[in-house]
């Protein structure tokens, strides 16, 4: 068993990983689909293609030269074509809106580090709007290139490329000498397609378990995500003929690294067409298997869930942390499904192996520690399909919250309030009064709490304060107001949250309230928040923008 599992995963790498790239479009594309395919069939799974509409790109020739040297470089997934010449324009993305009437025409360079995939998504709409033909932007890699550092399907003439440290220092040499910038890339629409072996339990309540095949271009993907697809199709085989009551969806998706309405595009399409299924659990296989960094285990929306992994590998040395987004598992936890993802990409991998890049090859890959972390994840996920998933919602009671109950409402609050605006105000001001970004927050809800006006609760389980809510009216315009509320992590994924701000609309109701409103955030924290209120029957009505400014 144990060397045909090595065997197994050195021969699933080495055909997706020669095939050079797999992102959407590309001939890499289609072939991982069929090898995908095919061995999930010889294992005995059926298997459906689910299609999907995506955005493809092809490229052909490009350079960026002056009349003696050639610098090496590579176009960004989904760069337009162009042929331009002229000098290079130094920009500071810091201050893009400044530029509006100094850039037709130019070719644009960009030398500060943007490691932020839609900052640079957005700076380039803006040079293109401003009419710059081409735009250079240097990778965060000191001798490759991110070949996803812009990823916009959606520019209709800007030219895009980008290069590495070390040529962006030999480019400054030459920013007096005119430069010729060539990109031949062509953008199309077609249909791409998650690849789904299914196995049929006893019990229509099923699992899905993930891991994404495609690439940015120029990138053979053998930590991102070759290594994911050969343990899954592994994993697909091992569980094979265990006798496991829960049905399983092993999916291969697509389109995950262009990403596309927040999320691996691949992720969203499979959950928008399965969504009314009961899905009691997403387990998400990406970037594992590098020589250095640790493995770890993060968990979405069931402390339950997160304790059982705590048991069944605390023995292997795999710590398991909250939820992180970053893969095929955010649009299974921004809809309240509970999720895993096992991966070995950190703060400290990413520093020796570059994603994204040609260095991602499989001479960063440690073999024996995949197939170590492989029958981890065997083992793991045997267990964890025979254990009782779901938990019931305990028993809960909802009250009006007293005086008392402050000190716990305040440490809910100190745990859950990391994504407003007094937050982004200190990061961005420093210390503002003397008081931290926290304390501004608590002062702020306790102050609201306190006022008269304000209908204040508190929900509780085993006696235990686990979440609050509150809400004020208009009488004279039936307008019903929700207000601050919140619920201990280590409760999340149980429906509290929702249960409260349904109990804050039916008591609106009550007292006659004829329209019920909500306030939130619009950045990605407050993106769990938005999904509540929707689900609570919420519809967006009203976007507004803080400005601030230094004085």
């Amino acid at each position: 068993m144990k060397k045909l599992l090595m065997k197994n995963l050195k021969e699933h790498l080495n055909f997706l990983c020669n095939l050079k790239e797999r992102h959407l479009g590309s001939e890499g594309e289609k072939r991982a689909q069929e090898y995908i395919e095919k061995s999930f069939k010889e294992i005995g799974y059926q298997v459906i293609r689910e299609s999907f509409p995506a955005p493809g790109w092809k490229y052909n020739n490009y350079f960026l030269k002056t009349d003696k040297k050639y610098f090496s470089c590579f176009p960004c997934f989904y760069s337009n074509s162009c042929n331009v010449k002229g000098k290079l324009f130094p920009i500071n993305p810091k201050y893009i809106e400044s530029y509006n009437k100094d850039l037709k025409g130019k070719i644009c360079i960009i030398f500060e580090d943007i490691n932020d995939v839609n900052k640079a998504g957005r700076i380039s709409k803006f040079l293109e709007e401003y009419g710059a033909n081409a735009l250079v932007i240097v990778s965060p890699y000191e001798n490759t290139c991110s070949t996803k550092i812009v990823r916009e399907p959606n520019l209709k003439k800007i030219g895009i490329l980008t290069v590495s440290k070390s040529t962006a220092r030999e480019i400054c040499k030459n920013l007096d000498k005119e430069f010729c910038l060539k990109i031949e890339g062509k953008n199309f629409t077609f249909n791409s397609y998650n690849i789904v072996a299914k196995y049929q339990g006893k019990i229509d309540k099923k699992i899905v378990i993930g891991a994404h095949y495609d690439t940015s271009p120029n990138c053979p993907g053998a930590w991102d995500n070759g290594s994911g697809v050969s343990i899954l199709i592994e994993l697909a085989r091992y569980l094979k003929d265990k006798n496991i009551n829960y049905s399983v969806d092993f999916v291969a998706f697509g389109g995950e690294e262009y990403g596309g309405y927040g999320y691996g595009l691949g992720g969203y399409e499979y959950f928008k067409k399965h969504k009314k299924e009961k899905i009691l659990l997403m387990g998400c296989l990406d970037s594992l298997g590098v020589y250095i960094g640790n493995v770890c285990c993060y968990v979405g929306k069931s402390n339950y869930i997160k304790n059982i992994l705590k048991n069944l590998i605390s023995d292997y040395n795999i710590e398991v942390y909250d939820y992180r987004p970053g893969s095929d598992n955010n649009i299974f936890n921004d809809n309240d499904i509970p999720n895993i993802w096992f991966t070995d990409y950190n703060e400290i991998s990413s520093k020796y192996f570059y994603i994204h890049s040609p260095e991602d090859n499989l001479k960063i890959i440690d073999f024996n520690k995949l197939e170590k972390i492989s029958e981890i994840i065997f083992d793991t996920f045997e267990k964890l399909l025979k254990i009782e998933l779901e938990k019931e919602m305990p028993k809960i009671k909802f009250r009006k919250m007293r005086q008392d109950d402050l000190k716990e409402v305040e440490k809910i609050v100190k745990k859950i309030w990391t994504m407003g605006v007094d937050k982004l105000r200190e990061e961005k001001y420093g210390i503002i009064g003397r008081k931290s970004w926290d304390e501004w927050v608590w002062e702020s809800i306790k102050s609201y709490l306190k006022e008269k006006e304000t209908r204040k609760f508190v929900t509780e389980t085993n006696g235990k304060i686990v979440g609050f809510c509150s809400y004020r009216i208009d009488k004279v315009r039936k307008i019903g107001t929700v207000g601050y509320n919140g619920v201990n992590p280590e409760y999340s994924g149980l429906g509290i949250g929702t249960y409260q701000i349904n109990k804050v609309i039916e008591l609106m109701k009550r007292e006659g309230m004829e329209i019920a409103e909500v306030l939130t955030g619009l950045n990605e924290g407050h993106l769990p928040a938005r999904k509540m209120y929707e689900k609570c029957g919420f519809e967006e009505f009203f976007k507004s923008i803080l400005y601030s400014k230094k004085l």
